[in-house]
């Protein structure tokens, strides 16, 4: 999260999201139709940081919804991830 405060007192818009929030608002976005609306908001956010992600195994269509360049930082052993 350091990062986050970081970019955040630079001036620079952060969004936090738990990883399967965010999956949900993609997933929900994509039945009511608006999902090229909510992938341009969140493409348009400096730093995305998505929280606990490989905790829960994710929906299919992740690979998709992640379509983009990503860093990816952990305290716990990838080995434990689905």
């Amino acid at each position: 999260m350091r990062s986050g405060t970081n970019a955040g007192n630079a001036g620079f818009g952060v969004l936090y999201r738990k990883a399967h929030l965010l999956f949900e608002e993609i997933a929900l976005a994509t039945l009511s139709g608006t999902r090229h609306d909510c992938m341009h908001t969140l493409a348009e956010i400096p730093l995305l940081i998505v929280d606990d992600l490989g905790m829960r195994k994710p929906p299919v269509s992740v690979a998709e919804d992640l379509r983009c360049g990503v860093q990816i930082d952990s305290l716990t052993n990838a080995a434990g991830w689905f």
